[in-house]
């Protein structure tokens, strides 16, 4: 007997409703969350422009270790966190951008690389949350 390969989900001639309105409602949650994301962004981006300066300094002079560069060090810091972010984002937006595609045109490529997207958003906020977890015990002990 010979092993028979399943078949694309757009292969068979008949498209499936409810196939098509699930991944639908995944890409357009997956868009909500990301822009909902951004837009906190762009509102944290905004804060900063306005009052950074006045936030770093307060958080620098509260900081316990106090030492030179401390503000600096916080301004990257913050640069590094939000850019990481983004990207994480734009994962999710990727991902919700391909997923879409992939059912209006009926591709099986683009749903596949929607995945692809998913499944680096779900990496790295699982690594966003084991580095949360390490932290919160840290500061417990």
């Amino acid at each position: 007997m010979t092993e028979q390969e399943d078949p694309s989900i757009f292969q068979t001639n008949e498209s499936d409703p409810v196939f098509d309105q699930q991944f639908s409602n995944i890409s357009r949650w997956a868009r909500l969350i990301t822009t909902i994301g951004f837009g906190i962004g762009a509102f944290i981006v905004a804060g900063v422009l306005f009052n950074g300066a006045a936030i770093f300094r307060e958080m620098a002079a509260a900081a316990p270790i106090k030492m030179t560069g401390l503000y600096g060090g916080l301004v990257v810091a913050f640069f590094i966190i939000f850019f990481i972010a983004a990207a994480v984002l734009y994962f999710l937006y990727k991902a919700a951008n391909f997923l879409k595609t992939g059912v209006q045109q009926k591709d099986a490529a683009s749903i596949s690389e929607g995945f692809v997207y998913l499944n680096r958003f779900f990496i790295a906020m699982a690594v966003f949350s084991a580095i949360s977890l390490l932290v919160n015990i840290s500061t417990l002990l």
